[in-house]
């Protein structure tokens, strides 16, 4: 009990102390614009994705499934700045409570918050699209889909491993319900994806297709070590698309492995280290000089 007292409260202060970070911060609001339209686009009847925002030289709308506006709109309530603060800082939170559970140590956690906090700052759903990875796949599979450029790798995991432990049924089973809401998406608004504004970020192509055997690769240690951390590392290789916070969190998932590989060098030293000493032990004991 005391213990979690202690971890909710440095989560809340880190969400205190980052949301005030951003909000006096200089830097630019990211993709929060075109969210925050959206969600009030759709309180007032429109349709969000045709709540297109100019941004300087380019134009700012949302690409993601409609249930992304649920975790949205709480923000899209405030001044603009004020709720792209709130959501990063929501975001930066939510980070640190999944690589934790995805086996990072204090020491891991510590070093990651400077990098955290750069994959966290755009005003976009990366915190909530992560937290899919400590979710049931069911579940975890709406959270994936908001953004699948940085899930890509953990959503074919899920296959992978539904349908290695439950054949076709439980593949069906975990993936019909994210089916239903895409069609019923589908249904209500038409292909959005048709509706959203021009693709203007050439540079996050360039890792496809040239990356796919290093992040087929990868997703194959992932699999075979049952580490979703690597399915995540995986993703910006495999997709044709890759996002900033998914480039930048690469660092994360390799400290993730670093730490994983020091702990299974330390647990075989340790077990040569006393394999060795029963070998001795035995040699000893066995002496002419140690008999009665």
């Amino acid at each position: 009990m005391k213990k979690q007292i202690i971890v909710s409260s440095l989560m809340l202060g880190a969400f205190i102390a980052i949301a005030l970070i951003q909000y006096r911060s200089p830097l630019g609001l990211g993709d929060w614009p075109a969210f925050q339209s959206a969600g009030r686009a759709l309180l007032t009847g429109g349709n969000p994705y045709l709540a297109h925002v100019p941004d300087g030289e380019r134009t700012l709308c949302i690409y993601n499934p409609p249930w992304v506006l649920a975790l949205t709109m709480p923000f899209s309530f405030l001044p603009l700045r004020l709720g792209w603060a709130l959501l990063n800082a929501t975001s930066f939170v939510l980070m640190l409570f999944i690589i934790r559970r995805l086996g990072a140590s204090p020491l891991v956690l510590l070093i990651s918050l400077p990098i955290l906090y750069r994959a966290t700052w755009t005003g976009n759903v990366d915190g909530f699209n992560y937290l899919s990875a400590a979710l049931p796949a069911p579940i975890g599979l709406f959270f994936a889909a908001l953004k699948p450029q940085n899930t890509l790798g953990l959503i074919a995991y899920w296959a992978y491993w539904n349908w290695r432990e439950g054949g076709l049924r439980r593949l069906i089973l975990t993936f019909a319900p994210l089916s239903v809401a895409l069609a019923a998406g589908f249904a209500v608004y038409g292909p959005w994806y048709q509706m959203v504004c021009p693709f203007t970020t050439s540079a996050h192509l360039e890792l496809f297709p040239s990356g796919l055997p290093i992040g087929l690769a990868i997703l194959a240690a992932a699999i075979a070590s049952k580490r979703k951390y690597l399915a995540l590392a995986a993703s910006p290789f495999i997709s044709p698309y890759f996002s900033y916070a998914s480039i930048v969190l690469l660092t994360v998932w390799g400290l993730i492995a670093l730490q994983d590989l020091a702990r299974w060098l330390y647990r075989v030293g340790t077990l040569g280290l006393e394999s060795l000493y029963d070998r001795r032990r035995s040699v000893v004991d066995q002496s002419p000089l140690q008999t009665p």
